[in-house]
């Protein structure tokens, strides 16, 4: 999530965390600060977002309403999130607590090219238990 937001609060949150990283402990504060502030309010606005933006483009502007594009992210955004929690908290520590500075922007950018994939999966996942339930709903009207 720290990659989607990264060009929404990096400055400031930088310069507003820069005192705290100053330990010699495997992740400072002010890194723990910053990812639990990332998760509890930049992340679920920025995935919520995607997730509108997506069922827009897939609609087409023109054809998109507001009533299905709302229901398509409230159907998709609690698995969504969790599975981004449970992807990037760990790499988080990760790339905080071990990767060095000069190496965090190639590791981010990797972490990402993860994250991109397991959204996808997830929403071929979706779309699969859609198509199954649209086979059976043909199927009970056709009889």
């Amino acid at each position: 999530m720290i990659s989607h937001s990264f060009f929404l609060i990096s400055s400031p949150s930088s310069s507003f965390f820069s005192f705290f990283f100053s330990s010699s402990s495997f992740i400072s504060t002010g890194s723990l600060i910053k990812i639990a502030i990332d998760f509890c309010t930049i992340g679920p606005v920025i995935t919520y977002s995607y997730l509108s933006w997506c069922k827009t483009w897939e609609l087409g502007p023109s054809h998109a309403t507001v009533s299905s594009v709302v229901a398509h992210s409230n159907d998709r955004f609690f698995t969504v999130i969790s599975r981004s929690y449970v992807y990037w908290m760990p790499l988080h520590l990760i790339t905080y607590g071990v990767v060095p500075l000069r190496h965090r922007l190639v590791w981010v950018s990797l972490c990402s090219v993860g994250f991109a994939a397991l959204l996808s999966f997830t929403n071929s996942e979706f779309d699969d238990a859609q198509a199954e339930i649209d086979a059976g709903e043909e199927a009970v009207s056709e009889n």
